[in-house]
């Protein structure tokens, strides 16, 4: 199976009864499992000897702990999160997103996922109650994605994973009802040739 974690092993698994419970058979599932790829689902993105960039769509506390915790399985030797939360949605998903990303990476980014009616500021202060559980947690605050995103592909160090949580493979962002065209995977490709590393 390409997923990684032990969350995605029971996903799995329940796949495979759901399946055999329909008359699937062995071999089958077993090949079906080597080609299973999710875009926006702990897809990683770029890889090179010296960092690698994995965006997810964890957009709660268990999922954001959950992909941060399989990600860990990579052993880096700095796993930097990029988290961020919605607006005007359950707020407190925000105090666990913070709170797992604070746990668990060695450094994050906090920056803009889908804001709708609600501001950055509203937001974000409820992550950070979660970030500020964990002591000694090594944060900054960049309000713009790209800008975020930027900042941690131009620092990265040897041995740096970078994952990019909240939007996976969405098309767009809403900034006061207000819908963009935008993707994580698409700028960040994008970036990687300006960079040169592409």
């Amino acid at each position: 199976m390409n997923e990684p974690g032990e969350f995605n092993v029971w996903n799995a698994m329940c796949a495979m009864m759901l399946c055999a419970s329909v008359g699937a058979k062995a071999d089958a599932l077993k090949a079906g499992l080597l080609d299973v790829h999710i875009k926006g689902r702990s897809e990683v993105l770029y890889r090179s000897d010296k960092f690698m960039i994995c965006i997810d769509f964890a957009h709660n506390g268990p999922s954001t702990y959950n992909h941060l915790l399989a990600m860990r399985e990579y052993h880096p030797k700095r796993l930097v999160s990029i988290i961020s939360s919605d607006g005007n949605r359950d707020i407190n998903r925000r105090i666990d997103i913070g709170e797992a990303a604070g746990k668990l990476a060695d450094f994050v980014i906090l920056t803009t996922g889908q804001n709708r009616m609600e501001t950055f500021e509203e937001i974000s202060r409820l992550v950070l109650e979660g970030i500020n559980r964990t002591p000694n947690v090594n944060y900054i605050i960049i309000e713009n994605r790209q800008e975020a995103i930027r900042y941690a592909i131009e620092n990265a160090q040897d041995g740096d994973l970078i994952s990019l949580v909240n939007l996976g493979n969405m098309r767009t962002q809403d900034f006061g009802g207000v819908i963009t065209k935008y993707s994580d995977a698409e700028y960040i490709k994008g970036l990687l040739k300006e960079l040169k590393l592409q």
